[in-house]
Parts: structure tokens; C-alpha cells; sequence
């Protein structure tokens, strides 16, 4: 009878042990969710940023063309 109670300890401590275990586990994939959900919301924050910068200087770029475009063809007529 000492022998099954052994057993039968034996057999708890590795139950509560795995039970430990997947709590630990639940707790690390619950903040590894967390960090991807961070993560997406910081790319997501880099991806509209970016393409704002883009858009300012695409037209910046497209205003310094325009101005460029007049000094050159005075600059050749003058030229000529």
C-alpha cells in the first residue's frame, strides 16, 4: 500500500509540474501576442508615416522642377 501512495505522489508532482509549465508557457505566448500586435501597430505607424514623407517629397521635388525648368530656358535663350 506505501508503494501505491509513493507511486501516487509521484504521478501528482509530475501533473502539477506540467501544469506549472503551461502556465508558463500560456503566460510567455500571451506577451510574445502582445509584441506582435505592438510590433504591427508601430509598422502599420512606419508604413503611413513614410509614405506621407514620400508624397512631401515627391511635390517638393516636382516644385523645384518647375522652377528650374524657367531659369533653364532663360539661361539658354540668353545664351543663344
Amino acid at each position: 500500500m506505501n508503494a501505491v501512495q509513493k507511486e501516487l505522489d509521484s504521478t501528482k508532482q509530475v501533473l502539477f509540474n506540467n501544469i506549472d509549465k503551461i502556465n508558463e508557457r500560456g503566460q510567455r505566448l500571451d506577451h510574445l501576442e502582445q509584441q506582435t500586435q505592438d510590433l504591427s501597430i508601430q509598422s502599420r505607424t512606419f508604413n503611413q508615416t513614410a509614405k506621407k514623407a514620400n508624397r512631401a517629397m515627391w511635390w517638393k521635388n516636382k516644385k523645384v522642377s518647375k522652377l528650374h525648368f524657367p531659369l533653364l530656358y532663360v539661361a539658354f535663350a540668353l545664351v543663344e
